[in-house]
């Protein structure tokens, strides 16, 4: 009995009997003793129908035989499986989807801290903008005086010179 990797998840098997070579090729939860029972089977189930010089034709129509030697094989496994293997199975499916939560949790919680590093981000600039505003208000108030002063103290200006022309000096005053 011979077994290789050959890739992709699968196994292949070969058995070597009276000349003849018996092989499968099976996916990776497939277990090997059950692949060299298989095997074994068909190779003595060939001999015992068969002699060891058989055609070609014969070894062609051993191959249907081989196929419900494969589905009665499979039937097997799936009416003999164990509790043991039914909880395995349920435990695989579990860690999966715990897995599965933890990652999307860890996710969130990521989003989370981006969120709060965003929120943080935002009343910061917030507050920058409040004070930005309130400097320029009060630069806006200081500015707006200042020119309401200039033109008052123009006006003043203006009308003491208005008065002193109609006047021609100080002599309305006297």
């Amino acid at each position: 009995s011979y077994d290789f990797d050959v890739g992709s998840g699968r196994r292949a098997y070969a058995r070597v009997r009276g000349g003849a070579c018996f092989g499968a090729i099976a996916l990776g939860g497939a277990r090997p003793a059950t692949v060299r029972q298989l095997l074994q089977d068909a190779s003595e189930g060939f001999f015992v129908r068969y002699s060891a010089s058989a055609s070609p034709a014969e070894a062609v129509g051993f191959a249907a035989e081989l196929g419900r030697m494969v589905e009665a094989t499979n039937r097997k496994l799936d009416a003999g499986m164990s509790k043991v293997d039914a909880v395995r199975s349920q435990i695989e499916e579990v860690k999966g989807t715990m897995v599965e939560n933890i990652d999307k949790v860890l996710a969130r919680g990521e989003r989370l801290d981006d969120v709060m590093l965003k929120s943080d981000n935002m009343r910061s600039s917030a507050e920058t903008f409040r004070l930005q505003g309130r400097k320029l208000r009060r630069a806006m108030c200081c500015q707006n005086l200042r020119i309401k002063l200039l033109v008052l103290g123009l006006l003043l200006v203006l009308g003491f010179v208005i008065f002193l022309a109609v006047c021609r000096g100080f002599s309305c005053v006297t």
